[in-house]
């Protein structure tokens, strides 16, 4: 097929290609029809493609509103709907997730919210040493200590299977909250 089959010059031809999309009106085609003034028949074909992959994938970001909320149920809600809608199996990332949680903690200082975020990460990722470690961290922000040990213990062995080199950093983690709990007094 031509490549630039689609590409028409004149209203007419758009008003004709319309009238067809409309009444054949296929299933599962996201189509869209408009007219490009000030665009030649060289030039056009440029504008088209980008735009036409910004118009396509229009919901396809996740809001920066949606993310600062960090309501971990409808970002994977997001992430769901785009998979079904672009035909590809997509979750959010681990680090997307960890970040959201932070955020949520760190920023909108809301640590019960963000240890919910960290659980569906480590849910998500049960091989990761970095998301026990983040887990350990909301939760010594809950004041949930002994809790927070054994996602530390756990980083630290997953992250010594693993070669991790950031095996160094959850040890450390682990044996300051070690400490800080034999410095407690006994409840």
């Amino acid at each position: 097929a031509d490549e630039n089959a689609f590409i028409l010059s004149d209203v007419g031809s758009l008003d004709n290609l319309r009238s067809v999309l409309t009444i054949a009106n296929p299933a599962r085609l996201r189509w869209t029809v408009r007219l490009l003034p000030g665009e030649t028949h060289q030039t056009t074909p440029h504008r088209v493609f980008y735009d036409g992959l910004i118009w396509l994938f229009r919901d396809y970001p996740l809001s920066e509103d949606l993310l600062m909320l960090g309501d971990i149920d409808r970002i994977e809600a997001h992430f769901a709907e785009a998979g079904r809608t672009y035909g590809i199996d997509r979750s959010p990332s681990e680090g997307m997730v960890n970040g959201i949680g932070y955020s949520v903690m760190q920023m909108l200082k809301r640590p019960e919210q963000a240890v919910r975020i960290f659980r569906s990460n480590v849910a998500a990722h049960p091989q990761s040493p970095n998301v026990y470690d983040s887990l350990a961290d909301g939760l010594e922000a809950i004041g949930r200590d002994r809790e927070a040990l054994a996602n530390r213990e756990r980083a630290v062995e997953l992250a010594t299977a693993q070669h991790d080199p950031n095996l160094t950093v959850y040890a450390q983690g682990r044996d300051r909250l070690k400490a800080k709990l034999a410095a407690a007094p006994a409840k």
